[in-house]
């Protein structure tokens, strides 16, 4: 499925770089908000302050591929 289909926005925004990088960075936060929701969930029986290795990684994770795609978008021959 397309990712603006999946994120239920229509289809003229995928027509702009612009308007592709508005969905990867739409789609990296709620990626990042499930992740944090769901440690958060698991992980309530823990005392010590600041994120965990996990949410580092997924963080990390997210951050690189965002940027992989944005440079993916910017070759593409559209305005």
């Amino acid at each position: 499925m397309i990712l603006y289909e999946r994120l239920r926005i229509g289809p003229l925004m995928k027509e702009t770089k612009v308007g592709l990088k508005s969905l990867i960075k739409l789609y990296a936060d709620k990626v990042r908000v499930h992740a944090s929701i769901e440690t958060a969930r698991i992980g309530t029986g823990r005392k010590e302050r600041g994120p965990t290795p996990t949410e580092i990684r997924l963080s990390d994770e997210i951050r690189c591929l965002k940027a992989e795609i944005d440079a993916a978008i910017d070759s593409l021959p559209i305005t």
